[in-house]
């Protein structure tokens, strides 16, 4: 078989010409497209990829953030424990400093009372024990009180020892005014002589007297000079009497003191 030469040229020459146009408006073409189609999926898992270290980072983040969260809200919660405890304590303590202060106030306000109700029982105590003795020593002795006393008086005065009628005198001299015998009720012109006569010859012979009379020796005689003094008067029984209802009042029992002569 014959080649024909100008046929082979024509067809290698026809299949170059199909090559050149293959490779220029289908395989590049398809090429570039690849290319670029490539280059976008590159460029698309790029961007995927550097979102997804985003959002790792933002996770991250949100999870110290969680953490944090979490730390600060038991800080808090102990925080608030503290101070509700240490609230509780103020109160309590508030609480009970107004219990004794209350406390002390109504302690003060019952010895006020019980005081106030003791000196007017003794008060009173002194009238019926004045009214009382009086009636009494007048119905059994025939004799008025205020005379009676007078006569207790005078012993008493007889009774002194010599060292206590030696201060009267000394203290009597030294004062300007003598010495003062204090009545708890009114006396006659007699009376005070005798009176005077009795402290003269018992005490001093120059002891000079001046008389005044005061209710607050209850039922009584006093004899005064200077700082010194010899007294006799019911008050002695009346303080036994204060001291027993005091001890009474406060369960403390029963006293049992002696009578005393003098204050």
């Amino acid at each position: 078989m014959k080649i024909d030469v100008f046929t082979l040229v024509a067809q290698i020459f026809n299949f170059l010409i199909l090559v050149l146009l293959l490779n220029r408006f289908l395989y590049r073409p398809i090429v570039r497209a690849m290319s670029q189609r490539e280059a976008k999926i590159a460029a698309e898992l790029e961007e995927a990829a550097r979102k997804e270290e985003e959002a790792r980072r933002e996770a991250g983040r949100c999870h110290a953030e969680l953490v944090e969260l979490e730390d600060s809200r038991g800080e808090m919660l102990s925080r608030a424990q503290e101070e509700a405890a240490q609230l509780k304590r103020e109160l309590v303590e508030d609480a009970r400093r107004e219990v004794e202060e209350s406390k002390a106030r109504w302690s003060v306000a019952v010895r006020k009372e019980k005081q106030t109700f003791l000196d007017n029982l003794r008060q009173r105590a002194g009238e019926e024990v004045y009214a009382i003795s009086r009636q009494v020593i007048t119905d059994l002795a025939s004799v008025d009180l205020e005379r009676h006393i007078i006569d207790i008086f005078i012993e008493r005065l007889r009774g002194m020892g010599q060292a206590e009628r030696e201060e009267i005198a000394v203290a009597s001299r030294r004062a300007r005014t003598g010495a003062t015998i204090t009545t708890s009720f009114p006396i006659d012109r007699m009376t005070r002589s005798r009176l005077r006569n009795a402290v003269r010859e018992l005490i001093a012979p120059d002891i000079e007297t001046g008389f005044d009379e005061s209710a607050d020796l209850i039922c009584g005689v006093e004899l005064r000079a200077g700082g010194k003094k010899a007294a006799w008067s019911m008050q002695n029984y009346l303080e036994i009497l204060d001291e027993r209802l005091t001890l009474a009042f406060s369960g403390a029992g029963e006293a049992r003191p002696e009578v005393r002569g003098d204050d």
